[in-house]
């Protein structure tokens, strides 16, 4: 399988892409036919039981007033029945039965709802979700699959987090077990440490039998959320809103508890990762964690008076990742080649993980955010000409740091939160001409472009390939269909050979430049098109997997006022996208990067909730359409697995061998 595209490979070595695929024995960088057949029958089995499960949940919605208490729950148990009946057929740790689990997990949730809209039982969101991780925790523990523990994980968090951090001190809970007022920091701290505790027992059944129920994203994703709730905890206290319900004595006494505890937690996992030298995944979080926190007290502090906090937060910004990312980069190196690595493996480990890369640009545009605000207030630059020279010269900037300092840290991150300002300004220029948002999209497509060709950075360039596919979503979203209502425009709808067209009009051409890009990948590395072209094509998969959202009739989540919300064909564009996520999961599957798989399936899941809400087609058709798509994909699958086993799929059995 092809290696994760490489940020820049040490020109001292002279080495390049090709080069080090092949000296990795890997065959024209991309994966063979046998490869691709195990991952496109493994793609559509996942999706097909994916489809089959929100078919039988859309049925029994639509059907919500038709069948009556009675009909809803047989409709739901037999679908549970089935799917646990499965698991029972084919058990794990086959295929088979883990999906079926997986599956017979996302019915129990959707039994609960049902019974709590059925006989309103009084009990709040957060204990359904409690209860629904009881209820599915046999079903955990019986699949050992990492997909199950992560979906449980995921129920449990979200009944930690409304318990938490929605209900927080006013729930009788919280009263019973303390007769004085919790700040709600402190209760943040228990799904916290709930997520660092179930890391760390993951981490360590890894190296046991139970491997293969704790892989190592598994471990990372519950880690990750740890660190995000000790965070908003922190952030808490560092605002001021650490009590709810009164100003007690004890507030600050209790915000600097739960500050000190976050950070000697944070120790201990800085501690056994430095001795281990074996995850600098970890070792990002806890930057990025407390960067956020000394931001948000650095702002918090200076209460923007004047224009200089803009630049100082812009400034602490910067320098706190540029910092950040020279260290992790430091043991990234360091614990991923060993002492006599030759100029192969230093090549391959001058690639910068995916999360730094994140740490990075998140950091350089929040900077640019702030820079801008600094610009506004001391240049006020109120008028088109104005706004556009400005940004002119920011940009300008930008470019020259970028090729002043092509490998540095700082430079380049100061380069970026220059670019951002610019292009913000160069877009309010536009606004000053035009209010149409097709116009402004057309603007930002092409201004992204020139960023993409121009910028000599690859952070900045998948984050202008990435910006600019959002840019030509709303192009041709509004260009196509007119404006939402919200905008001041009634936009027509659409029939469906035009939403179906429309679709096709938007997406296609991306998708073949996808297409071209990955199977063309040797000929444009050979001519040197390695710096611009390798960073658009990770941006241009992430664009293809959340850039789609830009394009959908997002109106039909306005749930609030009366204005009735319109209906038409548009409703199938999340499904068509959803589709279009998944070419994006083959093409990251190409490049062999699993963090882009992730967040492609991450994508597919956004589609398929947005496509449930998108009013424009009936919930009946839609859940005909989930329904006839999950049983047409899982009779794909399983031909294509019998294909990759070598096995007839009509007879079932292995062809004879040649005499």
């Amino acid at each position: 399988m092809a290696l994760p595209a490489f940020d820049s490979l040490d020109h001292r070595h002279g080495l390049n892409a090709t080069a080090v695929r092949s000296a990795l024995n890997v065959s024209g960088g991309q994966p063979d036919a046998r490869a691709w057949r195990g991952f496109a029958a493994r793609l559509l089995h996942g999706t097909g039981l994916g489809a089959l499960g929100a078919g039988v949940l859309f049925f029994v919605a639509a059907n919500w007033q038709d069948c009556g208490v009675l009909g809803r729950f047989v409709l739901l148990q037999a679908a549970l029945l089935i799917a646990v009946g499965v698991a029972l057929w084919r058990p794990p740790p086959l295929a088979l039965g883990q999906a079926t689990l997986l599956l017979a997990t996302l019915l129990t949730g959707g039994l609960l709802a049902l019974f709590g809209q059925s006989y309103q039982t009084g009990a709040d969101v957060h204990e359904l979700f409690f209860v629904w991780a009881l209820l599915a925790l046999p079903f955990a523990l019986a699949g050992g699959s990492g997909a199950l523990w992560a979906l449980w994980w995921c129920v449990l968090n979200v009944a930690l987090a409304l318990l938490c951090g929605w209900v927080g001190t006013e729930h009788v809970f919280w009263r019973v077990l303390d007769g004085r007022s919790i700040g709600q920091p402190a209760l943040l701290m228990l799904p916290c440490l709930c997520n660092f505790a179930a890391a760390a027992v993951f981490a360590r059944a890894a190296k046991t039998r139970f491997a293969a129920a704790a892989p190592p994203w598994l471990v990372r994703l519950l880690t990750s959320f740890g660190f995000a709730y000790g965070t908003l905890a922190c952030i808490g206290v560092v605002v001021g809103e650490a009590l709810r319900r009164s100003q007690a004595p004890a507030a600050a006494a209790q915000g600097t508890g739960v500050v000190l505890a976050f950070a000697a937690i944070t120790a201990a996992i800085a501690f056994a990762t430095l001795r281990r030298r074996s995850n600098v995944f970890n070792m990002a979080l806890l930057a990025a964690s407390w960067i956020a926190i000394s931001t948000t007290g650095l702002g918090k502090s200076m209460r923007f008076d004047d224009v200089g906090s803009f630049f100082m937060i812009a400034l602490w910004l910067v320098g706190t990742s540029t910092a950040a990312s020279l260290l992790l980069m430091h043991w990234v190196r360091a614990w991923h080649a060993p002492a006599d690595a030759g100029a192969m493996e230093a090549a391959v480990t001058t690639h910068r993980p995916w999360y730094i890369s994140l740490l990075l640009g998140a950091s350089g545009w929040l900077a640019g955010g702030f820079l801008l605000g600094f610009v506004a207030l001391l240049f006020h630059p109120n008028s088109a000409v104005g706004a556009a020279v400005s940004g002119g010269v920011l940009l300008a900037a930008a470019w020259g740091l970028f090729k002043a300092d092509r490998d540095g840290a700082f430079t380049p991150q100061l380069a970026l939160a220059l670019s951002f300002a610019g292009q913000c300004l160069m877009l309010f220029a536009v606004t000053e001409h035009t209010h149409a948002l097709a116009a402004i999209a057309r603007a930002a497509f092409v201004l992204q472009f020139a960023m993409l060709l121009l910028m000599p950075n690859r952070l900045h360039r998948v984050m202008s390939a990435l910006f600019a596919l959002i840019a030509w979503a709303l192009l041709w979203r509004f260009g196509l269909f007119g404006e939402p209502a919200w905008a001041g425009s009634s936009s027509m709808a659409p029939s469906l050979p035009a939403a179906l067209a429309g679709w096709a009009l938007t997406w296609l051409p991306p998708g073949a430049a996808l297409w071209l890009l990955i199977r063309h990948e040797p000929a444009w590395v050979a001519r040197g098109g390695a710096p611009v072209l390798r960073p658009a094509l990770a941006g241009v998969i992430v664009g293809i997997a959340f850039a789609t959202l830009a394009s959908e009739p997002l109106e039909s989540f306005r749930w609030w006022g009366n204005a009735p919300v319109r209906q038409d064909w548009l409703a199938l564009w999340p499904l068509l996208s959803a589709g279009a996520a998944l070419a994006a999961v083959a093409a990251s599957f190409a490049l062999g990067s699993r963090a882009l798989m992730g967040a492609c399936i991450a994508a597919v899941l956004l589609h398929v909730s947005h496509f449930y809400y998108a009013l424009g087609t009936s919930l009946l058709l839609k859940s005909l359409l989930m329904l006839a798509m999950g049983v047409a994909l899982l009779i794909a699958a399983r031909r294509l697995r019998a294909t990759v086993d070598g096995v007839n799929p009509r007879t079932r059995r292995c062809p004879a061998p040649a005499r």
